[in-house]
């Protein structure tokens, strides 16, 4: 699959033929904006870019020696593949051709003597069933399996800001100008107009408790931006050249942002006041309303609007609200029994949390039950720095409850714990053994939750690096070792 692009403006002649050397291409309209007939198997974008210049798209399979290579000429009208020409002068005007081995354009990419590979990281969605395994989208590192809370995306056309459904105060929305952070062709600009007022884009809806809302911004002329508040008089302030929260309005906390590669910054910030999704553009002096250039913007992306005192990861959504059901990750029956130890063990955990709040009193990084609470095993996170605990219940009645101290939110933590008859004992990063010897154990379990409580719930929120059983006891200079 071979996408073709090329930048292409009228001139005395207003349509153009892009294809291949020979099959597949697609007629266009630089007059008027209008995608013509298409030969073979393209498919064709147009994509106005601003003074009458449009970026042209075809998509087409390659077929080797009768298809491939680019072939872009002006034309008399449409579907005219040949004709007479009037003269020597008439023509239209071309810059930027691509060709790309793949399914859809992306940024363009000045070449010289030689082609140019660039490799772009995606932000990409997890299908039903699958376990999602994030990545820095940075560095590359594995973040890990992710494990989160059910969400709703409150706000619709997440990815679609030209849309009715966004007010715009003092903006235009161009939309599709440059490649997102999923790797599409997707995200938009805002640009401001000349009055003196706030520039920005917004979406009324209903209060929560406590909301959360995010999205991604890319620096333009503007290298700020703001998410607004209720009463849109308080502001919190992101610099995108520099990656760093400029300020932080009132009602607003949690203010953070977060590289995502290609210039691309997720910004997010909480509320219990905000009743409208509203980010806007911010002038030098980091003032709210200005007056506007009449062409400056930024670029903007994936907005998402939910309940809760933290951003998850993002929700798509077109038309409606979109719910991501919480992850769950369970082994069970033989899956579980076919290894497990119901007389001693160790477990062995690298997680990293995403922030310290819960939906309720205490999550879990792992659990190990008999499918009840009567008995089980479980590590498990206060909504504090202060609360990591192991906790070891036998018929109901608690056995030991180790506690770990201190958890710090986006750090990674190693947790080791071993379980026998008079002998438990848990570590956290090569730390000082905390032991209980007078518990007893429980002698039937059948299944293990990654991430979160048995029957469902208190998810951990954040990232499982590793997960490690050992069927038979480890001595505490066995925990401390692997933890470091």
């Amino acid at each position: 699959v071979v996408t073709n692009s090329i930048y292409a403006k009228a001139g005395e002649m207003t349509w153009c033929l892009l294809a291949d050397v020979i099959a597949n291409g697609v007629y266009f309209d630089l007059q008027n904006g209008v995608i013509g007939t298409t030969l073979g198997t393209a498919t064709a974008t147009m994509t106005a870019v601003g003074d009458g210049w449009y970026r042209l798209t075809v998509t087409f399979t390659s077929t080797g020696s009768v298809s491939g290579g680019i072939n872009f000429h002006v034309t008399t009208g449409n579907g005219v593949l040949s004709y007479a020409g009037a003269n020597t002068t008439d023509g239209a005007y071309f810059w930027g051709a691509q060709v790309e081995a793949r399914s859809s354009v992306t940024a363009y990419t000045a070449t010289t003597t030689q082609a140019i590979t660039n490799y772009n990281r995606q932000l990409k969605t997890a299908a039903a069933n699958e376990w999602p395994r994030e990545f820095d989208p940075v560095t590359g590192e594995c973040l890990g399996r992710s494990v989160w809370e059910a969400r709703t995306n409150l706000v619709a056309y997440s990815e679609q800001f030209d849309n009715g459904y966004w007010l715009k105060n003092n903006v235009t929305v161009k939309a599709n100008q440059i490649l997102s952070p999923d790797g599409t062709l997707s995200a938009d600009k805002v640009v401001d107009d000349t009055n003196t007022g706030q520039h920005r884009v917004r979406s009324n809806y209903g209060t929560p408790s406590t909301t959360n809302y995010s999205v991604f911004a890319k620096a333009g002329e503007y290298t700020k931006v703001a998410i607004f508040n209720a009463s849109l008089s308080t502001v919190t302030i992101f610099d995108l050249q520099n990656g760093t929260v400029v300020s932080t309005g009132t009602g607003f906390t949690d203010a953070k942002i977060q590289s995502v590669g290609n210039g691309w910054y997720r910004i997010s910030a909480t509320s219990a006041l905000i009743n409208l999704f509203g980010y806007g553009l911010i002038n030098d002096s980091d003032e709210i309303s200005f007056a506007g250039t009449g062409t400056s913007g930024a670029y903007f992306w994936g907005a998402q609007y939910e309940a809760g005192s933290f951003a998850t990861p993002y929700i798509p959504t077109v038309a409606a609200q979109v719910t991501r059901v919480a992850d769950s990750a369970t082994i069970t029956g033989t899956n579980f029994s076919s290894w497990f130890n119901p007389s001693e063990g160790a477990l062995f955990v690298k997680y990293q949390r995403s922030s310290l709040a819960t939906v309720s009193s205490y999550a879990r990084v792992f659990e190990v039950s008999d499918g009840t609470t009567n008995n089980r095993a479980r590590v498990t996170l206060g909504d504090s720095s202060s609360n990591i605990n192991y906790i070891s219940t036998v018929n109901a009645a608690t056995q030991c409850d180790l506690s770990l101290s201190s958890q710090i939110a986006g750090s990674d933590v190693a947790i080791a714990v071993t379980y026998k008859f008079n002998d438990y004992s848990a570590v956290k990063n090569g730390g000082t053994a905390v032991t209980d010897t007078t518990a007893l154990v429980a002698g039937t379990m059948s299944q293990l939750n990654i991430g979160q409580a048995t029957g469902g719930g208190t998810n951990m929120n954040g990232y499982i690096k590793r997960l490690t059983y050992y069927p038979q006891a480890l001595t505490s200079a066995n925990l401390q070792a692997v933890t470091l």
